[in-house]
């Protein structure tokens, strides 16, 4: 999914756009409503659509949403989902890094990630 590195920066606005399209049942006026909530994020609508497949693939979020939405009114039940939607956005855009970042024979090395970009600089100072 190329959008996940703009998903990071707006996981609460996506959540709550989820959450109410769960609310109304996935309806019309659900997407219409999401794609208002989601216009500032650079997230397309059909993006918008794959991550709500993708996350009611997860057992928790489609209990969740289940329950939410043969009693969509309690207050409890939204705030659950909207806790485990927003938990689950936040692991979905987490970087993970396997091995480390490093220099040796006294140089050091950095890495930066910007958006989806990971920019690694070593220096070497020459010696052995």
């Amino acid at each position: 999914m190329s959008f996940l590195p703009q998903l990071a920066q707006h996981i609460p606005t996506v959540a709550n756009a989820l959450l109410s399209y769960f609310v109304l049942g996935g309806t019309d006026t659900a997407v219409m409503l999401a794609q208002q909530a989601i216009s500032a994020t650079g997230l397309k609508a059909q993006e918008f659509l794959e991550l709500k497949d993708e996350l009611l693939e997860v057992r928790e979020i489609a209990e969740q949403v289940k329950a939410l939405q043969a009693n969509p009114q309690n207050a409890d039940l939204q705030k659950q989902l909207s806790e485990a939607l927003t938990r689950h956005l936040e692991q979905k855009t987490a970087v993970q890094v396997q091995g480390d970042v490093k220099a040796d024979r006294g140089g050091f090395a950095t890495a930066v990630m910007q958006g989806g970009t990971v920019t690694i600089t070593n220096t070497f100072n020459g010696k052995d």
